[in-house]
Parts: C-alpha cells; sequence; structure tokens
C-alpha cells in the first residue's frame, strides 16, 4: 500500500472508531472519512479494521472520557511543542485490557480484581508493527495529561493494532503499558522535547542574526 493510501486508511479508520466513540457519548460525528476513490484505499477492509477496533474496546469495557476523544494535548507550557493527537482517554477494565493484551513489561503483580477499572489512554495503530517510538508516543500524551491535572498519576496506556489486510495473521494486537513504565518512556519523551527546544530555539536566533546582517 503506497504512503498516501496507507495515511488515509488510518485516518478512515480512525474517523470510524471516532465516531463510534462520540456516538456513545452522545455526541455528534466531527470527522469525515476519506472517500472510497482514494488511490489503493479499500472502504471494506477500512471498515472491517474500525469494527476490529470497536470490538476490542467493547471487550475491555472501555469507556471514553468526554473530552477524551481524539483530544489534541498540548503543554501547559506555550513554548513547548503538541504531544499530538490522542485517539481515546477514559476507563476501561484491568482484568479485560489484560486478558486482550500483551504486557510491554510484566508487572511483578497482575492479579487484580474482576471488577476493577483503571484510567486508561489508547493509540490506536494501522501500521504494520507496533514499535518503541509508539511507546514513546503514548508516554507524551500521558506527560501533557498530567502537566494538565486530567490525571494525578502516570496511568494505563495501551498501543491497539489493527490489520489492514485480511491476510494479516494478527488481525488485532495489543500492547498493554504498566503505569510504572512511564519513568522510562516519559524521561525518553522529555529528553527528545529538550533536543527539539533547543533546535527550535536555535533556528530562531540563526534567523534573527541572519536578518541582522542583511540590514
Amino acid at each position: 500500500m503506497e504512503k498516501n493510501a496507507a495515511g488515509a486508511f488510518g485516518t478512515a479508520a480512525h474517523g470510524l472508531v471516532e465516531a463510534h466513540l462520540r456516538e456513545r457519548l452522545g455526541l455528534p460525528p466531527e470527522t469525515e472519512s476519506p472517500g472510497p476513490d482514494r488511490p489503493g484505499f479499500d472502504p471494506e477492509l477500512v471498515a472491517r479494521a474500525g469494527q476490529l477496533a470497536i470490538d476490542w474496546l467493547d471487550a475491555v469495557g472501555f469507556e471514553p472520557d468526554p473530552e477524551g476523544v481524539e483530544e489534541r494535548l498540548w503543554s501547559v507550557d506555550e513554548h513547548l511543542w503538541s504531544a499530538g493527537t490522542a485517539d481515546a482517554f477514559g476507563t476501561a477494565n484491568l482484568a479485560g485490557l489484560i486478558a486482550h493484551s500483551s504486557w510491554n513489561r510484566p508487572p511483578n503483580e497482575v492479579d487484580v480484581a474482576p471488577d476493577l477499572r483503571v484510567p486508561v489512554l489508547i493509540d490506536l495503530k494501522t501500521s504494520k508493527s507496533i514499535g518503541v517510538a509508539h511507546k514513546v508516543q503514548t508516554a507524551a500524551y500521558v506527560t501533557y495529561l498530567l502537566e494538565r491535572k486530567r490525571i494525578e498519576a502516570p496511568c494505563h496506556t495501551c498501543i491497539l493494532r489493527v490489520a489492514k489486510t485480511a491476510d494479516d495473521r494478527r488481525p488485532t494486537e495489543a500492547i498493554l503499558i504498566h503505569p510504572d513504565e512511564f519513568i522510562r518512556y516519559g524521561s525518553a519523551f522529555r529528553f527528545i522535547r529538550r533536543i527539539y527546544n533547543f533546535l527550535s530555539q536555535e533556528e530562531v536566533l540563526e534567523r534573527k542574526y541572519w536578518r541582522q546582517s542583511k540590514s
């Protein structure tokens, strides 16, 4: 699948999930999925991917936060960058999450009450696999949820990957990340953010000096 078509596929699948969650909240849909006339765009596979994600969310008892559907997350410091758009934040049944996911790194204790619900941030992917960069991305979202006092402590995060093709051996793959892992991935994000901000400031200074040299 070409890069543009893959991007359109992901956008459309996200749109289906967003519409489902907004309907659950009694809200009208905000996004319109790209049409089937895109190159390499198969609407049936998109519908399948969206339904796979919705079925998984239902299986773990996910309840979206009213502000947590496709939420753009920014730092409280206006000089810092955006973390991007978080797909879904809310609560879910922890036992269900464990049953339908693989732990990123199993915590020491995994015995939980069957009715225990926990805050969780879910990042939907239609990529071929789940990588470290995806885990750092979820830590970025949690960083800004903490900064904005939406949560009081790091929460569980889950990266949910759904297949773009019918022959994918893993139609649904989910990696559950324990809050304790936030120390590692959150530190990585803050380090990357410092580098990004340094480079941005240097570019501003270079443009300033360049203009002064031309005046």
